[in-house]
């Protein structure tokens, strides 16, 4: 019978194999892509937002097709950034 101190670095080898085997196959297989997707007028959404008076700082709407929007400029809405 093989002791357990004697088994540690394959335990940890295998299991930093399997690790590194599944982040790779998660990010090819890309099994979670359509998980989010756009808001319906996607403008509109923001302008209500905007309206809302929320706090200066950086905010995302899932949607990864859009490009991010320069910090709006209206009265009211001091340095809020709305990113894809």
């Amino acid at each position: 019978m093989v002791a357990i101190s004697e088994l540690w670095l394959p335990i940890l080898l295998a299991a930093v194999v399997v690790f590194v085997a599944s982040s790779i196959v998660h990010m090819f297989l890309g099994y979670h892509w359509n998980d989010m997707r756009a808001v319906p007028n996607e403008s509109a959404v923001q302008d209500a937002l905007r309206g809302l008076k929320i706090p200066p700082g950086e905010y995302l709407l899932p949607n990864r097709t859009s490009t991010c929007a320069a910090p709006s400029t209206r009265p009211g809405s001091s340095a809020v950034r709305w990113c894809c």
